[in-house]
């Protein structure tokens, strides 16, 4: 994975076993330190979501709050989802600020 060059939002979700978590670590460290957009979440599920439909709401539901969050700006108004939507708007202040980041530095490479 090419974080550097990554710009937009990712979200991690973990659904397997606890040992998976730490391959996904890397990845969503990397961002962090980089101050790029990145969430990652655990499902503590112990079935694989695609056998079992709960655990795929779960797993799929947060993919699409994620997407209608940042493509719609959009808000699911259901008081528990409320601490992701807390998260999220911090994640979407990293991204405008990395955002006038790049222009400025694109604006400083054309003059």
């Amino acid at each position: 994975m090419k974080a550097r060059s990554t710009q937009a939002p990712l979200l991690l979700v973990n659904t397997g076993g606890g040992a998976y978590v730490f391959t996904m670590w890397q990845p969503y460290a990397g961002l962090r330190y980089l101050h790029k957009p990145v969430d990652l979440v655990r499902l503590n599920i112990d079935e694989h979501p695609h056998t079992n439909p709960a655990a795929r709401m779960a797993a799929q539901g947060g993919t699409v709050d994620w997407f209608r969050f940042w493509l719609q700006d959009y808000e699911d108004p259901d008081a528990a989802k409320a601490e992701q939507y807390k998260r999220w708007h911090e994640l979407k202040k990293m991204q405008d600020e990395n955002d006038k980041k790049a222009a400025s530095e694109a604006a400083q490479v054309s003059q």
